[in-house]
């Protein structure tokens, strides 16, 4: 009520906002009423009245009271409702089964987990020599590779005249052997004619042929002279006597 009286003199123009402030300053360290510390600050006289804007309807604010006891009630009802609810599904069997059963999964992941950390040192501390020895394997290896790689590096660089004129040969040379190639598909050419003429293919291989006969008759006089210089030999040494 004293911030009440407080606005009434306000808008009366009883005291000015400085007054009041200073009269609920004194108040709040001293105690007492806000009129009689007005009063006694010398603000107000005690005799002086004050025009009340309405009077106090305690009808109105048991109303409010009750309107604001039934909004209460409601919303420890509703309250009491969420906490229900939560509590069937938190507390329900088959969540509590799910719980149990997803803390039991979780222990189990861990203890895999645990395993394998376990099997995982135990196979660094047996294999050290040996995962060491690889690692330094590993690190010669990449530093021959390096120096491979820059020899091949100044090779090229230093060749690169050779290099680049053996590839034009070749480009020259793949381009004649392109040509000699259509020329032999075209029917040009020896060998294109000795393809495309079938006389002349016919002759081919009866040459060929008599080159093969020829080959081999050589190969038999061969051996057969062979045979003579050996019983030759033979006659004029006394191993073979000579039959009448």
């Amino acid at each position: 009520m004293a911030v009440r009286l407080g606005e009434l003199l306000l808008r009366e123009k009883r005291v000015t906002p400085t007054q009041l402030q200073e009269a609920l300053t004194f108040q709040r360290a001293n105690g007492g009423r806000l009129g009689t510390t007005l009063v006694k600050l010398g603000f107000l006289k005690d005799e002086d009245p004050v025009q009340v804007a309405e009077a106090f309807d305690i009808t109105a604010v048991a109303q409010s009271a009750s309107t604001l006891m039934d909004r209460l009630s409601a919303t420890v009802s509703q309250l009491n409702s969420a906490v229900l609810r939560l509590d069937r599904t938190l507390l329900a069997e088959q969540s509590l089964s799910n719980l149990t059963l997803t803390v039991s999964n979780l222990k189990s992941v861990s203890d895999h987990a645990v395993d394998t950390m376990a099997t995982i040192k135990e196979f660094l501390n047996t294999n050290t020599v040996s995962l060491s020895r690889s690692v330094t394997n590993f690190q010669a290896f990449t530093e021959k590779l390096n120096n491979v790689t820059v020899e091949l590096h100044e090779t090229v660089a230093t060749n690169r005249v050779e290099l680049t004129a053996a590839m034009k040969n070749i480009g020259r040379a793949s381009e004649r052997a392109d040509r000699i190639l259509q020329q032999v598909d075209e029917g040009k050419g020896l060998v294109g004619t000795l393809l495309r003429n079938e006389q002349m293919a016919e002759y081919t291989a009866l040459t060929l042929s008599n080159l093969a006969v020829f080959s081999s008759n050589r190969g038999c006089l061969v051996l057969g002279s062979r045979y003579i210089n050996k019983t030759s030999r033979k006659i004029e040494s006394g191993v073979m006597p000579i039959r009448g």
